[in-house]
């Protein structure tokens, strides 16, 4: 149930980055989604690795790609919902 409350707070992300990409706040989200990647179910491991490259490629600019970030987290979150729900 962690992963699916570190999920949660991932879709938040597009929001802070309205503005700009704050580095900082970007190097803290890709340390949260390798620490939740090191805990997913092995189903989830190549959905996970795939959100972080596009977090990678957001790191060169200065426009967030929300619709990109969201596209990547969309298999995960139909995944928690089929095999998480309660």
């Amino acid at each position: 149930m962690a992963v699916a409350a570190n999920v949660a707070v991932l879709l938040l992300v597009p929001l802070s980055f309205l503005t700009e990409v704050d580095q900082e706040e970007l190097a803290d989200l890709e340390a949260q989604v390798a620490k939740t990647r090191n805990r997913v179910p092995r189903a989830l491991e190549k959905d996970f690795a795939h959100l972080e490259k596009v977090l990678a490629k957001n790191n060169a600019n200065e426009e967030f790609d929300d619709e990109a970030f969201l596209d990547a987290v969309e298999p995960i979150q139909d995944w928690l919902a089929a095999n998480c729900a309660s």
